[in-house]
């Protein structure tokens, strides 16, 4: 049996930095107070 962790409801999101299409780098906390919708897909 494996023991996962996770974010709990109300909790803080863990420091996520990604690139926009464009190159730029985009992290989390640039939209800290703001709502945010975050999509991911994976198709495997």
């Amino acid at each position: 049996m494996s023991t996962t962790t996770g974010v709990a409801i109300g909790g803080s999101f863990p420091e996520v930095t990604l690139p926009t299409l464009d190159g730029e780098a985009v992290s989390l906390s640039q939209f800290r107070g703001k709502r945010l919708v975050v999509f991911m897909w994976g198709s495997w």
